[in-house]
């Protein structure tokens, strides 16, 4: 019933020649013969091959590697569930997979893991959780965790107001970006 509406749809715009854009993940191949002779139309279609990422693809994959104990998938999992990429957007398994990278050393799911204690995002707000899972990823030489822990302790949130420590993770965060790593 679908392919037919859409072919009828189609059909119509391809007689009385309205532009039209047609998106698909699959190859023109693959698509019903009715609709593929329509989008075959040297003088009526211009073919554009774009290249994207599939995230279903990435979600798979990302699985499978994260339910062998990698941390690497555990954190795309949790970008994807965090960014809603290709998956329904769910703060509380982005939280659970960054977790789960960050256990195993993951720098940066130990960063965004804190930005989400500090934001209440998925998670009871926490600034101290915040600030010790910034302090893992800043330890590890992560720069968006020394910058959150640098801020954490110019502006006391979540551990003591120290302004020496603050401006020493900011001063390692600029040789990072100047291309000094340790």
């Amino acid at each position: 019933m679908l392919q037919e509406k859409l072919y009828q749809i189609l059909n119509w715009r391809y007689v009385n020649r309205l532009p039209t854009v047609v998106t698909s993940n699959q190859p023109l191949e693959e698509i019903e013969g009715r609709i593929q002779s329509r989008l075959r139309d040297p003088e009526l279609v211009t073919t554009v091959k774009i290249v994207a990422q599939d995230y279903r693809q990435a979600r798979e994959w990302s699985q499978k590697a994260a339910d062998k104990g990698n941390a690497n998938g555990a954190h795309t999992l949790g970008v994807l569930y965090h960014q809603g990429e290709g998956i329904k957007k769910d703060l509380q398994q982005a939280a659970e997979w960054y977790a789960r990278a960050a256990l195993k050393d993951h720098s940066h799911a130990a960063a965004q893991l804190g930005t989400l204690y500090e934001n209440g995002e998925g998670v009871p707000q926490n600034y101290r959780l915040a600030a010790a899972w910034y302090r893992r990823s800043a330890e590890a030489g992560n720069p968006n965790g020394q910058y959150r822990l640098g801020m954490a302790y110019l502006n006391g949130v979540g551990v003591s107001r120290d302004s020496v420590l603050a401006y020493a993770l900011f001063i390692a965060l600029a040789l990072y970006s100047l291309g000094c790593r340790r």
